[in-house]
């Protein structure tokens, strides 16, 4: 993934403004209207500016403590900068990130260590003590499993073509997937595509 395009900075650090900043503002809303408004985003686009979108504001916790400080509407493209150093996405020097001290924020990141485990998982102080009071020990173990992003797995039409076929055509489009053993029907993607604007789904 790269964010290379200035257009799309400028509309991630929007969306996160309002979603953090503007009253009963939800995420997946803010989102959809972005998107809307901005039509002649191709695909791939779409998908950097969401992916982005909603990894920081999941990880929002986490980033702040990169920055160092809490997020305000003035450092939002810190907040940007900090992820993208942390996914080491490629991007490119906007002008956004001019003046911003990455110093703190890479030494943060090969120390890989963290003040609290709610800062690690990135999620509140109470319900860190809650999962660590009802889980016990095991409780690391499965906010791991809960931030691991599920595969997509695809229901081939069985009424027009068969999961093995459903493969073949989605490779000729660039999509690589295989059948899912024990599931005649299923068919999982090797890596995330929007499979939705292939002519395989469009065709039903």
């Amino acid at each position: 993934m790269e964010l290379i395009h200035r257009n799309l900075l400028i509309g991630i650090h929007d969306a996160l403004e309002e979603t953090f900043f503007q009253d009963k503002k939800y995420a997946d809303k803010v989102l959809e209207r972005l998107l809307k408004a901005h039509k002649k985003w191709g695909s791939a686009d779409r998908q950097v500016v969401s992916e982005i979108f909603y990894d920081i504001v999941r990880w929002k916790k986490r980033l702040e403590y990169y920055m160092g400080e809490g997020t305000k509407p003035s450092n939002i493209y810190n907040l940007i900068l900090a992820y993208l150093l942390w996914k080491k996405v490629k991007y490119k020097k906007f002008d956004e990130f001019d003046g911003i001290k990455t110093g703190g924020i890479l030494s943060k990141l090969d120390k890989k260590t963290f003040p609290t485990k709610a800062i690690e998982h990135s999620v509140p102080d109470w319900l860190a003590g809650l999962f660590e009071k009802e889980l016990g020990a095991k409780w690391e173990k499965e906010m791991s499993a809960l931030n691991e992003q599920a595969p997509v797995i695809l229901r081939a039409n069985s009424l027009k073509i068969s999961a093995e076929n459903l493969v073949e055509i989605l490779k000729e489009e660039g999509v690589n997937s295989f059948v899912l053993r024990g599931y005649p029907d299923a068919v999982q993607l090797e890596e995330k595509k929007n499979v939705f604007l292939t002519s395989a789904f469009k065709e039903g």
